[in-house]
């Protein structure tokens, strides 16, 4: 009915040499998270040493498997916010998606390792996290990664 009104309507479609602020900006908060989180595990890490090793009591040696997959998840989400990382980086079609699977997972193992104990660190990563997950739903950043329809895509005309 009023084409100029339609066509504001319509989300901008981001071409992959022009890169707004706000992505290039989620992109280095991407690898200094994955910096944190290595941090993180090697720092976990480095306390088992100071754990003595269980007797004979069942509950000791659960909670010493238990600490020793802390380090092992820490740094798999390392390693998945490097890959999240690097699809912001070439403006990959899943890098919004890869970002907030990250942030998603990062929060649960940060909420279930609070439930436990509440060591500071986790307060550290809980609140990036948190703050990566404002900042992906910028619309500048969605709008980078949106997919605009063509009428041959399924859509009717």
């Amino acid at each position: 009915m009023y084409p100029e009104l339609e066509a504001d309507l319509e989300p901008e479609v981001i071409e992959a040499s022009v890169r707004p602020w706000a992505v290039k900006a989620i992109t280095w908060l991407l690898f200094g998270q994955a910096a944190v989180l290595f941090g993180t595990a090697v720092y976990t890490f480095l306390l088992l040493d100071e754990i003595t090793p269980p007797q004979a009591d069942v509950n000791q040696l659960l909670a010493l498997l238990t600490l020793l997959n802390i380090p092992i998840v820490f740094l798999s989400m390392a390693l998945l916010a490097l890959a999240s990382a690097f699809s912001f980086l070439g403006l990959w079609r899943s890098g919004w998606s890869i970002g907030m699977l990250t942030q998603g997972l990062i929060l649960v193992a940060t909420l279930i390792l609070f439930s436990f104990t509440a060591p500071y660190y986790v307060y550290l990563n809980m609140g990036y996290a948190v703050a990566l997950v404002l900042y992906l739903h910028h619309p500048d950043v969605e709008a980078a990664f949106h997919v605009k329809e063509t009428p041959g895509n399924g859509e009717s005309a």
